[in-house]
């Protein structure tokens, strides 16, 4: 991505470039708020450099005295409010201990390796958002800079890390949903979404796995549905999955809520009820997807703190900066089910289900 300018910025804050460049210039027409809302990301896209500590000892107590940390993400993440949310626990946090954060935009399409993108100089620490693949974290390590990533690739495991890892509770939630499908009498009970597009979904892949085998149901090939991105074209890849298994399945565990929604809006759209036909589960209890509200509403999901996931982050930074050396470490931020109407009992299904009561 190429130099910001007032345009981008403008475009990010859903401002006129004239008002932008009127708060660059501390124009008195500029509400206070606007300003600072405008300094902020300007500072973070790196249209301009953080003040120096000479410049913010003579300003009104500024931060980013210590040092600066970037923060590796997609273009494609700048406009989504789960990280925005995280970004702002991670930067209140970093603030407090005297550091700013620089973003460092990468192109959505390209997010596996640096292709070409610097790391600055004056950077003291990373903390990756954007990449899933271990080759883009080995191009990092050759920085020589502290790492942090909030999440990560499938394939990493607790004896191959390459840097501290913060995740969300994924086995456990996915195993308790899975388990009161179960209970609830159904029997071909499918993962939707990509089980290898992170560490995360694998995870979730694994709980939902685990409660099938010590409940004895029959794990159903529903291989088509394993392979449903999370983003993108998910409705479309969603609604021709479906249409190409020969039997549906009674529940969904859906990798995120992204997904769940997708088959809500599918299944509707085939005259299935939801749960009465088809339960469904998402992951992370987010309002992701706005214009589909009143189905987040009914979705049985899994929620966690998003800011706090931002300020264990900035944590583990900073601990991170001042032991280098220390073992990596995968840290969860506790998560808990929130059961919604998507996953409501049938007690006349159960009744025919006696073995699972």
């Amino acid at each position: 991505m190429g130099r910001i300018t007032t345009d981008d910025l403008a475009r990010y804050l859903n401002l006129s470039r004239s008002t932008v460049s009127k708060a660059l210039n501390d124009h008195p027409s500029v509400a206070e708020s606007t300003k600072r809302a405008v300094l902020k990301a300007a500072y973070q896209f790196g249209y301009m450099d953080y003040p120096t500590l000479e410049e913010i000892r003579k300003g009104e107590g500024g931060s980013g005295a210590n040092g600066v940390i970037g923060v590796l993400m997609t273009t494609e993440m700048v406009k989504n409010r789960f990280w925005n949310v995280a970004l702002d626990g991670m930067e209140d946090h970093l603030l407090q201990h005297g550091y700013s954060i620089k973003k460092l935009l990468m192109d959505d399409r390209r997010a596996t390796h640096l292709h070409g993108l610097r790391i600055p100089y004056d950077v003291d620490g990373i903390v990756v958002l954007a990449s899933r693949t271990r080759q883009l974290y080995k191009q990092l390590l050759s920085y020589g800079k502290p790492m942090v990533t909030v999440d990560t690739s499938a394939d990493t495991r607790g004896n191959n890390l390459l840097c501290d890892v913060v995740m969300m509770n994924n086995t456990s939630c996915t195993y308790e949903i899975a388990a009161h499908m179960i209970r609830s009498g159904r029997k071909n009970i499918a993962f939707v979404g990509d089980k290898f597009d992170s560490l995360s979904v694998w995870e979730r892949w694994q709980g939902y796995q685990q409660a099938l085998q010590e409940y004895g149901t029959i794990v159903r090939a529903f291989d088509s549905l394993l392979r449903i991105p999370l983003k993108g074209e998910t409705k479309a890849q969603v609604s021709r999955a479906f249409s190409e298994i020969g039997m549906l399945p009674d529940a969904c565990i859906c990798a995120n809520d992204v997904v769940a929604v997708a088959v809500y809006q599918t299944l509707a759209k085939m005259g299935m009820s939801v749960p009465k036909d088809v339960m469904i589960s998402g992951f992370d209890s987010f309002d992701a997807a706005p214009l589909a509200r009143s189905i987040s509403m009914s979705l049985t999901s899994v929620a966690f703190d998003i800011r706090e996931m931002g300020r264990q982050t900035a944590r583990q930074m900073l601990y991170r900066l001042e032991s280098p050396k220390a073992p990596y470490g995968v840290y969860s931020v506790e998560s808990k089910v929130v059961y919604r109407s998507s996953t409501e009992v049938d007690i006349d299904r159960m009744i025919m289900n006696k073995k699972y009561l």
